[in-house]
């Protein structure tokens, strides 16, 4: 971020370890992350075995940001081994991982942040469940990082469904909590992630998104290339028929969005995960 007119985000809902060849996959997300030389990059779906062993802090290295939660960082949890390829084609980040709950009774699962400049982070529990076994628990990374311009808020998440239950619990509960975390801060702020709020649903997640200071990036960008973000039938979305933009990148003023693009689709970039990603360019005022 540091000297630079333009910044550039990702999001990426990784679907880790359960894809295909992911090893693979894994040096294909480096290699893009290296080329296009993003400044802050939002996983989601970061996955680690819950069996798996876990790594001395230490060894992490001195670009990992720890985050006060009682599940570590594992041997094959995919933000570390996707650091580790980026370290080999000598691309540094600073990072960290936040455990949301247990996934497919066999994963920890979580999301990650990196940055090209060092943060400072909390996990915090949005949901209104607070059972670490229970998929209905939603974490999110809730970091400020300090650029020439000012503190930059930045939010890494992964929300849930829209609840059609009677009570107030799901995306509605979770997009309040972090409204109500973050009310202090008044300056130019970032949401990446999956939202699990889809564009063309009236009256749901995406609207009440809309609600806040925050805006769609796609809809102020410059320039656009793709727009869809999934296919039909992946966990979650099995009966939804039309493919669907549920990945997003949100900002405040003053940002000023140059170009917004999906990645990781086949076109440009392999797919890598059930989702695509989305890269968009700001300019810095």
């Amino acid at each position: 971020i540091a000297g630079k007119e333009y910044m550039k985000v990702l999001t990426l809902n990784t679907h880790a370890w359960l894809e295909e060849k992911t090893l693979e996959k894994i040096k294909e997300v480096a290699q893009v992350i290296a080329r296009e030389d993003f400044d802050v990059i939002s996983l989601q779906e970061v996955n680690q075995l819950v069996t798996a062993k876990e790594v001395d802090e230490n060894c992490l290295g001195k670009y990992y940001q720890a985050l006060d939660q009682e599940v570590r960082i594992k041997e094959n949890n995919y933000v570390w081994l996707l650091v580790q390829a980026l370290n080999e084609l000598r691309c540094s980040y600073y990072w960290t991982w936040a455990y949301s709950h247990l996934g497919y009774e066999r994963f920890d699962e979580g999301v990650a942040l990196l940055s090209k400049t060092s943060f400072s982070a909390e996990p915090i529990v949005v949901s209104a469940c607070k059972d670490p076994n229970d998929y209905h628990r939603r974490v999110i990374i809730q970091a400020e990082i300090v650029t020439e311009r000012g503190q930059l808020q930045v939010w890494s998440v992964h929300y849930s469904w829209w609840s059609k239950e009677e009570r107030e619990d799901g995306f509605q509960r979770e997009w309040r909590r972090t409204l109500e975390v973050s009310d202090h801060f008044v300056g130019p702020s970032l949401l990446l992630g999956d939202c699990n709020a889809p564009t063309h649903r009236r009256g749901e997640s995406y609207d009440l998104l809309l609600k806040s200071r925050l805006k769609d990036s796609y809809y102020l960008a410059k320039k656009k290339r793709g727009k869809v973000t999934t296919l039909s039938g992946i966990a979650g979305w099995a009966q939804e028929t039309p493919p669907q933009r549920i990945d997003h990148v949100f900002v405040t003023s003053p940002f000023q969005v140059e170009d917004y693009r999906v990645m990781f689709d086949g076109k440009e970039e392999f797919v890598v995960s059930d989702h695509y990603g989305v890269s968009v360019s700001l300019r810095l005022e």
